[in-house]
């Protein structure tokens, strides 16, 4: 009897697996969780709020070859005043109001405008990479917390079944201690308490992953505690990721043409050579167009004579090619070598950066390729431990062996407990690197597997 109730509780643990549910599942998908993201992250949106301010200066520096025209207009009253012969009438109180219009247009200027485009465009670009990266994170966001999600739906069942193992062997303690039976012992109570103390720290510290880690992803999605969640509640199983980074060379090179901080590091060193560019057409003057239009009215009876030395009524204009160019050389030196070394400054950081991004993309690649090998050895030790508790129910039911006892079989269950919870979490840690990098490479490189093999297959 006893040896029935043991086969009977442990072929529940034995049997556990992770198939999918056959029926459709209207919550979100991984998918859904990153499109969610990328439309709703503040992240996001302040780095494309970023990045529309600099393409507004791309605007404004397109519009610098254009004439630019100032219109001023002036008015006042003026007071009675003491009479005279060679001058107009102003006796009594009279209006005067003065409208001038000009229009500068440059003609050449050494290269400034053309240096101040270049640094606008850069700075774009510079916007553009900080956006990509901005999406690259909250993608790498969405994956760990929905990975955690999957793994914390995985623990709990290997938890739920373990609890209902501790349950069924108390009942069964409790019925022979009831019964006074022969099969009896003691110590079989405090081993089992020993054990239901495990089980519910696995409890306690798999709820806490659950919590946190839908917590994760409605920070990563941008939702409020108000909205809505529709995270499924038994989630697809968690499943190595589908990976084919190719040698570490290889995804080094990639790196070195799709990661956002480098692109933003050489547009920076762009838009620091045109800043170079612009300080040294400083030196130089600029050649423009000028043309003015003025008009004078007023109530003053203005004689016409040449003996007049304010116009109170007039109007006039003109056009001319001037020349300009300030004499502050000191300080146009200083903002010029200012600018140089900002340039080196730029450089120095993109070849550092360069270094820093070979060595990041290998440790990702090194601890990816690491965690591959890990889960592998975990998904063997999972099937060697379940056909070792399987062998020894096997032997304690046939009687083969008196020295198989629940004490060895409740220790055989918590060790497959253990090995199957490994396991998951070197699953979830392989897939969590790949996200990694992905994010440190700067291309999308993790996709789910469709079919994997399970301990139990």
């Amino acid at each position: 009897m006893r040896g029935a109730l043991i086969h009977g509780t442990i072929l529940i643990l034995v049997a556990m697996t992770h198939n999918a549910s056959a029926q459709s599942d209207p919550n979100w998908t991984l998918k859904d969780c990153q499109r969610i993201a990328l439309e709703r992250s503040p992240l996001i949106r302040a780095a494309r709020y970023g990045l529309e301010a600099l393409q507004q200066k791309v605007e404004a520096s397109s519009w610098a070859w254009f004439p630019a025209a100032k219109l001023r207009a002036i008015g006042t009253l003026i007071p009675p005043q003491g009479d005279s012969d060679d001058e107009p009438d102003l006796s009594a109180f009279n209006l005067w109001s003065k409208t001038e219009l000009e229009v500068y247009a440059p003609l050449y200027t050494f290269g400034k405008i053309s240096a101040l485009k270049r640094a606008a465009k850069s700075g774009a670009r510079i916007g553009e990479s900080v956006v990509r990266l901005a999406q690259d994170e909250v993608v790498f966001q969405v994956h760990r917390a929905w990975y955690s999600i999957q793994l914390a739906a995985d623990l709990k069942k290997v938890v739920s079944d373990a609890e209902s193992l501790l349950e069924k062997a108390r009942k069964h303690i409790e019925k022979l201690e009831e019964e006074d039976s022969d099969d009896f012992d003691q110590e079989d109570v405090f081993r089992l308490r020993i054990h239901e103390a495990e089980v519910q720290k696995l409890v306690l510290g798999n709820k806490r992953l659950g919590a946190m880690s839908k917590a994760g992803l409605r920070v990563a999605m941008g939702m409020s505690p108000k909205d809505r969640m529709r995270v499924p509640a038994t989630p697809a199983p968690l499943r190595p990721a589908d990976l084919r980074t190719g040698s570490l060379e290889n995804s080094i090179a990639l790196a070195l043409r799709k990661r956002p901080e480098l692109q933003a590091a050489q547009f920076k060193v762009a838009l620091h050579q045109a800043n170079v560019d612009r300080r040294w057409a400083q030196f130089f003057p600029d050649i423009f167009a000028l043309a003015t239009f003025k008009v004078a009215v007023s109530t003053v009876a203005q004689q016409d004579t040449v003996f007049s030395n304010v116009s109170f009524n007039a109007m006039g204009g003109g056009a001319a090619i001037g020349l300009q160019l300030t004499l502050d050389y000191p300080i146009k030196i200083a903002r010029w070598k200012e600018a140089q070394a900002k340039l080196a400054q730029s450089e120095e950081e993109l070849r550092a950066g360069t270094e820093m991004l070979r060595l990041e993309v290998e440790e990702a690649w090194r601890e990816v390729d690491d965690n591959r090998l890990i889960h592998q050895v975990n998904h063997r030790a999972v099937r060697a431990a379940r056909s070792l508790l399987v062998s020894q129910i096997q032997t304690h039911e046939d009687g083969i062996d008196d020295s198989v006892s629940l004490e060895s079989i409740l220790r055989t269950t918590t060790t497959y407990l253990r090995r199957k919870g490994e396991w998951l979490r070197s699953v979830y840690a392989f897939n969590t690197g790949v996200a990694q990098l992905s994010r440190v490479i700067g291309i999308r490189l993790n996709t789910p597997t469709k079919t994997k093999a399970t301990p139990e297959n």
